[in-house]
């Protein structure tokens, strides 16, 4: 009965203007369709399993965050020190002290445009970076999966993003690493806050023009680099697959709501 009144459409009984509301006398009069006892159980029991489902998949996906921001704070070295708090055994080594551009072999600034329409290209801007659908420019491809993006201008200038190939637009940078593209992009990832607190220019906001100069990373060897990052990427990839699960799940339910109750 709960999910048949969820799906009830009560707007046509609501009254009142800005904040419109339904009396309880006209609500305790709405005549809603009902199947007999067994067909509301068995209904009421595929929703239910519905929603524990989903309930286990959000628990399991606020898990997996929390280990990966414990990982990000323990697995890299903070500003001070050369030995992580959380190191997997085979590695001892102390850890070195770089700028950031003794790390990248090249920067490049976005020049792709969304009018330069066609098909030479898959166009990256903020919209591809956060989900949004692919788009191809007469632009040529400058920007690679293994190059570090960074958002430079705008409210979010400063955010991190890694795995994209195509023509670079014209709010982006991005970096060809040296070493492990994954381990940087996820040690930027975990000092976006900083990036975001001392490396932005105030009033409108864009990434400070000295940045690769001037931000440090310590580093370990290539072989840890890639250990770390392979760690890293594996909670990415169950953290997205979980989120994709719960949206699937979620659209079923939807479906169902719609289509199962008269």
């Amino acid at each position: 009965m709960m999910n048949a009144i969820k799906n009830f459409n009560i707007e046509p009984f609501l009254v009142g203007g800005g904040r419109a509301k339904l009396n309880a006398d006209v609500m305790m009069k709405l005549n809603i369709l009902l199947p007999t006892f067994v067909e509301q159980e068995k209904i009421g029991s595929l929703f239910s399993l519905l929603d524990k489902t989903i309930a286990l998949h959000q628990r399991k996906l606020k898990l997996l965050k929390v280990m990966k921001k414990a990982l990000s704070q323990y697995m890299f070295c903070q500003e001070t020190e050369f030995v992580p708090i959380l190191r997997f055994n085979s590695f001892s080594d102390k850890w070195k002290y770089e700028r950031l551009k003794k790390l990248i072999i090249k920067e490049i600034k976005g020049k792709a445009k969304a009018d330069m329409k066609g098909t030479k290209s898959t166009y990256i801007d903020t919209a591809l970076l956060n989900g949004g659908s692919i788009t191809k420019v007469d632009s040529p491809t400058d920007t690679f999966h293994n190059d570090i993006i960074i958002l430079w201008d705008g409210s979010q200038a400063g955010k991190i993003y890694h795995g994209f190939t195509g023509a670079l637009g014209s709010t982006l940078k991005s970096y060809k690493p040296k070493y492990s593209g994954g381990f940087l992009y996820q040690y930027l990832k975990s000092k976006e806050p900083i990036i975001f607190l001392r490396y932005r220019t105030p009033n409108i906001p864009h990434v400070v023009k000295d940045f690769t100069e001037i931000f440090k990373i310590n580093v370990p060897s290539v072989k840890e680099q890639e250990k770390i990052s392979k760690t890293l990427n594996y909670l990415d990839q169950s953290i997205l697959v979980e989120t994709k699960k719960i949206g699937s799940i979620k659209k079923i339910k939807k479906f169902l709501l719609q289509n199962m109750f008269i």
